[in-house]
Parts: structure tokens; C-alpha cells; sequence
């Protein structure tokens, strides 16, 4: 990708984005702030958020030339095009290193081949900066709850994304399961696309030592993927049968999508429970799945009634 000219700085104001709920730019301030305190006792971060309670959330001003970086990447989420690409290269003049301006960067690809690249980018500084033996022992685990490695697990989910839709399905499961030993909470939800992956290829242990791991998970995808397991373990007997009409009554969307020809051609982000948009959200990759299962859609077709 050629490199641009950076546009001009723009004025501090434009730190509150204006496509988003309002809040979210007092939000982000105030997590940058929180980022940049050094507390030495709850007591201090209770005396820091009163004293935030008080008024309104002051703006976050970067002091150093990454943290400025970062402020560009976060504005330029609210653009498209080249004003977007324009707005994290100025990032990447300020600090080539800005783990941040890689994932926006290979967010904003169309083509996995291309993407990746930048996701990949992404990984290896990340990897330097947060995989050392010191900083695992004190922080793995909450790799999401820390605001400064989040654009490294964006990067890693990002990349797990291209390799599957490249084929490289097996890598892409590699880069969950780490995901998952970085995160156990999983807030990204690539649970949701490790376990379709196993109940595909039939890898029952892994995938029920998960399903125990996130028992309490009632989603439609998390029962999608049991049902799915269920038949590439015992065939379309009366356990796949009785998992598959408690997911149906979970999402009515989800078994008339399977059995298209082709999945939806547009993603979601965001969708309620029950809805289409939770139905085409699942499709993202266990349409491809789902279709690589002998005698799964068939069955699906015939219970259906179509």
C-alpha cells in the first residue's frame, strides 16, 4: 500500500466522535485517563473516581507521540475511505509501533490475503512487547481487561479470521485456543467459531472440555455448535434431534439460513437474541461448516420439513 501524506493535525475537539452514542468519547477519555494514574491503593483509584463523579470527565490529552497516535486511530474509526487510511498512516509517522493503526489497518481490507498482513504486523509487536515469560506469569489471563494489549488481541482475532477464510482452518484454531489461555472469559467470542471448528472435524474431547469451560453459555451459536457436535458424533439420532429443537426455539432464523445455497454476503456487529441479524451473524463461517458435513444440511433439511 503506498504510503500518503499525512493530513493536516486536526484541533483537539475532534477526540468525540460524532457518529457514536454520546458518552462513548467521555468514556474513552476516561479510560485513558484511568490508564495513565499510577494508584497505589484502591483507596486512591475510590478517591480518583469521586473526585470524576464530580463534574464532567476532563478530556484526555496524549503527552507522549504514541499516545497521540493512538487518539488518531480512534478518530479515525469514524471515517471512511482514504480520509481514514490518511489519519492512521499520520499515526504510523508518529509511532511506527502503534499496535492499533495495523488492526484498523487490515479491519479495513476487504481481502484476507491483504489483511492478514497487517494483522500479522500487529501480532509480532505485540508478541515483543507482551509475550515476554515475566509479563505473561504477571498478566495472563486478563488480556482483554487490560486496555493496552486489546489492539494485539484484535490483531490475533483479526489474523485467526483470515487464515480461516484462506483455508488454513487449523492455524486459525491454533490462534483461538491462544486467544482463549490469554483470555479465559473470552469477550470476543471466538468460542463461538473454535467450537463450530471442532464439532466440524469431529474433535469431541477438545470441544467438550469447552462446552463444560462455558456451560452457562445459552446463546443460539452455543447450540448450534452442541447440535453440530452431536450429529458428527452419533449421526442424526434422538440426542442431535432433542439439541436441535432447543435451538430452534433459540433462533428460528438459523436452520432456514443453513439451508440456503449461499450465505448472507453482509456481516453484523451487533444483534439481539432471536433476531436475524444473531441468525446471519452465526452464518460468518458455520455456513462453510456446516455445508462440509456429510449428511448435515440434508438432515436439517429433512426435520425442517422442506
Amino acid at each position: 500500500m503506498a504510503k500518503k501524506a499525512a493530513p493536516k493535525s486536526k484541533s483537539r475537539s475532534g477526540n468525540t466522535k460524532k457518529n457514536v452514542p454520546p458518552g462513548l468519547g467521555a468514556m474513552h477519555d476516561l479510560h485513558k485517563l484511568l490508564e495513565k494514574q499510577q494508584f497505589g491503593s484502591m483507596a486512591e483509584i475510590e478517591a480518583f473516581m469521586e473526585q470524576v463523579s464530580k463534574g464532567p470527565i476532563p478530556k484526555f490529552e496524549p503527552g507522549t507521540e504514541q499516545e497521540e497516535a493512538e487518539e488518531l486511530v480512534y478518530r479515525a474509526m469514524d471515517l471512511e475511505g482514504d480520509d481514514r487510511e490518511e489519519l492512521l498512516m499520520e499515526a504510523l509517522d508518529l509511532d511506527p509501533e502503534c499496535i492499533a493503526a495495523y488492526h484498523a489497518l487490515g479491519a479495513a481490507e476487504h481481502h484476507p490475503a491483504i489483511a492478514i498482513a497487517f494483522y500479522e504486523r500487529g501480532i509480532s509487536l505485540g508478541a515483543a512487547r507482551f509475550e515476554s515469560d515475566e509479563y505473561i506469569q504477571e498478566n495472563k489471563g486478563h488480556f482483554w481487561g487490560l486496555t493496552e494489549t486489546r489492539p494485539f488481541m484484535r490483531c490475533l482475532q483479526g489474523a485467526a479470521d483470515c487464515q480461516f477464510f484462506l483455508g488454513k482452518v487449523f492455524e486459525a484454531m491454533g490462534m483461538w485456543f491462544h486467544m482463549l489461555e490469554l483470555n479465559p472469559n473470552d469477550n470476543q467470542g471466538v468460542r463461538y467459531d473454535l467450537m463450530l471448528s471442532l464439532a466440524g472435524f469431529g474433535d469431541h474431547e477438545q470441544f467438550e472440555q469447552l462446552d463444560k469451560q462455558f456451560e452457562d453459555d445459552a446463546s443460539a451459536a452455543a447450540h448450534f455448535n452442541r447440535v453440530l457436535n452431536l450429529f458428527t458424533q452419533h449421526g442424526p439420532g434422538p440426542q442431535a434431534l432433542q439439541t436441535l429443537d432447543v435451538a430452534r426455539a433459540k433462533n428460528k432464523h438459523m436452520v432456514p439460513l443453513l439451508l440456503k445455497k449461499d450465505a448472507p454476503l453482509y456481516r453484523v456487529t451487533s444483534y439481539t437474541s432471536g433476531s436475524e441479524e444473531e441468525a446471519i451473524a452465526y452464518m460468518d463461517k458455520a455456513h462453510l461448516v456446516w455445508s462440509g458435513v456429510p449428511g448435515a444440511k440434508e438432515w436439517l433439511k429433512q426435520v425442517a420439513g422442506k
